[in-house]
């Protein structure tokens, strides 16, 4: 099977309904897939050339390639969301997360910024009240002013480079607890 030796395999995010996940024929030797925990998308649309969809596990993927656009308190397309959302992957291909893209998420927790994320604007997490972990690549090479401000629940950075890299990094202030927050190096990245 496709999945045959896939033991890590734990999540699978399906763009379908679970009617439609049901519908679909797998073969023998998928032990790993018939055994992953299936996340189906509840809803899902478009900001500037990029996609994103919200997963039954309170998953908010962006993808694409390109910048998620600036936005204003309260507009961004997922933010009828806000109570739902928990977690933010931002995928390889978005560059930057424009300004206020994700204000006020009052349930967010985990956010993981891919390798290709390289600035963070002004207050783009402002007041995620509930944010305790960022995992940010070694790519980032600026943080707007209050990006992070008013993230009262920020215990943990985990950044993929060195701290060499890090004091690289322009942190436009104030920044709330995001500068003296606990910063892991050289880490890794999952959830």
């Amino acid at each position: 099977g496709a999945f045959y030796g896939c033991s890590s395999l734990v999540y699978v995010y399906y763009n379908g309904s679970e009617a439609d996940w049901n519908n679909i024929t797998i073969g023998q030797d998928n032990t790993p897939l018939l055994d992953a925990n299936i996340k189906f998308c509840f809803s899902s649309g478009t900001c500037g050339s990029l996609d994103w969809k919200i997963y039954d596990n309170n998953t908010l993927i962006v993808t694409g390639v390109g910048d998620i656009p600036d936005y204003i308190d309260g507009d961004a397309p997922w933010y009828k969301y806000v109570a739902d959302i928990k977690y933010i992957i931002v995928s390889d291909g978005v560059t930057s997360i424009g300004e206020r893209a994700f204000y006020g998420l009052d349930n967010l927790e985990t956010v993981i910024l891919d390798s290709t994320v390289t600035t963070i604007g002004a207050h783009a997490f402002y007041s995620c009240d509930s944010l305790k972990t960022v995992y940010i690549s070694e790519s980032l090479t600026e943080i707007g002013a209050n990006a992070f401000a008013s993230c009262t629940s920020l215990a943990d950075v985990y950044y993929a480079g060195s701290e060499s890299q890090w004091s690289n990094v322009t942190i436009n202030v104030p920044n709330g607890k995001l500068t003296s927050t606990n910063i892991h190096f050289l880490s890794s990245f999952g959830m």
